[in-house]
């Protein structure tokens, strides 16, 4: 029962991400929206578990910051086209 109830609080968790990140590609798409950094985080955190913690740092130092909120604001839709692509 125990491991019932974990997963679908894991598939809870997984469409309420899906439908955040879902949202962020409309605004992104529709230009009405600036992106916060809420929004490139939670990209972020998806391409982290699924196995890509390296390069995901790797971006983020590429602009000269060791963590996301050192990263200017003005490079969230840059980050998040290539962090999109891996």
């Amino acid at each position: 029962m125990v491991k019932v109830e974990l997963l679908l609080e894991v598939i809870g968790t997984l469409r309420s991400l899906t439908n955040r990140l879902q949202m962020v590609v409309d605004e992104e798409t529709s230009g009405e929206r600036t992106l916060t950094i809420e929004d490139v985080r939670a990209v972020l955190v998806e391409k982290s578990c699924a196995g890509y913690i390296a390069e995901v740092k790797a971006l983020i130092r590429q602009r000269g910051a060791g963590r996301l909120s050192e990263i200017d604001p003005a490079e969230y839709p840059a980050l998040l086209v290539e962090v999109k692509s891996l």
